[in-house]
Parts: C-alpha cells; sequence; structure tokens
C-alpha cells in the first residue's frame, strides 16, 4: 500500500484575523502574512491529530496550526522567525494506516 501524505499548511490567514475596518488596515498590518513563533516538531517525529505543530503571530493574533492527522512528520519546509503567507505548506506528515 502507497504512503499517505497529508500536509500541514497555514490557512487563511484574513479568514482567522476577523473583520477588519478597510482595505487600508489590511494592508498596513499584513494580514495574509504571519511569523512563525515555534515550532514543535523536527523531521521523523510522531505527532497526533490535533497535536499543537506551531505557533505563528501577525498583527491580527497568535494561531495555534494544529496537526490535521496522526503519523510522523516527513518534512518541515519552514523555521522559526520565518514568513509565511495563507495556504504555506509547513511540513508533511506520512500518516498512519
Amino acid at each position: 500500500m502507497k504512503d499517505v501524505i497529508v500536509e500541514i499548511e497555514i490557512p487563511d490567514l484574513a479568514r482567522l484575523a476577523g473583520p477588519v475596518e478597510t482595505p487600508e488596515e489590511i494592508n498596513a498590518n499584513g494580514i495574509y502574512r504571519a511569523r512563525i513563533l515555534d515550532l514543535g516538531f523536527e523531521a521523523g517525529d510522531r505527532i497526533d491529530e490535533g497535536e499543537l505543530f506551531a505557533l505563528i503571530s501577525n498583527a491580527f493574533g497568535t494561531y495555534e496550526i494544529v496537526a490535521p492527522a496522526s503519523g510522523r512528520i516527513a518534512e518541515v519546509r519552514r523555521e522559526e522567525g520565518d514568513t509565511v503567507l495563507s495556504e504555506t505548506v509547513l511540513a508533511t506528515i506520512e500518516v498512519d494506516e
């Protein structure tokens, strides 16, 4: 049976931020990008569905990124301190069978 790979990605940051006042506020505060504050795992580590993988932050708040599935972290594509955009893939998981 072929390995199943699931991506851990940044959600739509504009949706997470909730309503904002004006388009100027969106552009000035960088709603579409965030900085990775903390990554809790490395390639090869085991992670469970719903477990905290990373914390990210922008001018609108701090957000938890959780694992969408259980398995082994196959690849980590970003590092703490990196700036990321919505839908950026942070890592991949080889899903448990």
